[in-house]
């Protein structure tokens, strides 16, 4: 339990440090640093109650039993995420939040999250879902994944680069390239997730042929080193809503693909010992 807190408080820490304001931005209303600080809050606890549950289930601390209730991972992981946003606005109402600093502000929001996430209710036992693999690996695993990474990330190029002013192509690349970068631990906890599910049986789908694709971090990987190489030669200079509207559908496809690569990847190794590279 240490271990997992500490992982996501350096997460978070990370992202409030990558999301620190750049030297030509503009600061954001009180209204906006608000909601990116409750926007930090709900992934830091999204994150931090999934990766509790599973962890819970590698433990054997979940038994498969079929009179109990259907095991549904993002039900409890996005109702922590929505007490902890709940908890970060009010706090935005009864103090100037923005006065915090740009940095600590979102910080303090992922930092409220994690402990909300890491005290998400585990169940004792739940019954084994039946559902088709794509609906299991994509509908219910990598859309949810994309949708959170746009939302995120369409928090973090609102407090980076604000919205108004002109940003250069080099700067939206290095942007970019980070948040690639980042998203490759979305990756891992697509792997995780349809392992565990599939490895302990919680979830049971059809065994149909699954392709054999790369791995997240690679991809990633690759997609941060075209995007540092070529952004700021083809990109132009942008208007800092056009950037965040780049990073919000940026996040989304990469965030969904790196989820979707972990998940499918996961899916055959519980089966098959194959392991994510």
């Amino acid at each position: 339990m240490v271990r997992l807190v500490a992982a996501w408080v350096v997460i978070v820490a990370l992202l409030a440090v990558l999301s620190a304001p750049s030297a030509h931005a503009t600061a954001l209303p009180a209204w906006g640093a608000t909601v990116v600080f409750v926007v930090f809050a709900a992934f830091a606890a999204i994150g931090t109650s999934t990766a509790r549950l599973l962890a819970a289930v590698r433990a054997g601390e979940v038994v498969v039993d079929a009179p109990a209730p259907g095991w549904h991972l993002w039900r409890r992981s996005w109702g922590q995420g929505a007490i902890a946003g709940a908890l970060v606005y009010v706090l935005g109402q009864l103090v100037d939040i923005a006065t915090v600093g740009r940095v600590a502000g979102p910080l303090l929001g992922g930092v409220i999250g994690v402990a909300v996430g890491v005290i998400v209710q585990v169940p004792p036992s739940a019954s084994a879902r039946v559902v088709g693999v794509w609906r299991w690996l994509i509908l219910e695993g990598a859309l949810p994944t994309a949708v959170m990474a746009a939302v995120l990330g369409g928090a973090v190029a609102a407090h980076r680069f604000g919205i108004e002013g002109e940003h250069s192509p080099g700067a939206v690349s290095r942007m970019l390239a980070g948040t690639f970068l980042c998203e490759a631990l979305l990756g891992f906890g697509g792997f995780a997730k349809s392992w565990a599910e599939r490895r302990f049986g919680l979830v049971k789908a059809p065994d149909v042929s699954l392709p054999d694709v790369p791995g997240p971090v690679v991809v990633a990987l690759a997609l941060a080193a075209v995007t540092v190489i070529f952004g700021p030669r083809l990109l132009p200079v942008m208007a800092a809503t056009t950037v965040v509207a780049v990073k919000v559908v940026s996040g989304a496809v990469v965030a969904g693909g790196l989820s979707a690569l972990g998940a499918i990847r996961g899916a055959r190794a519980a089966s098959s010992a194959q392991v994510l590279s």
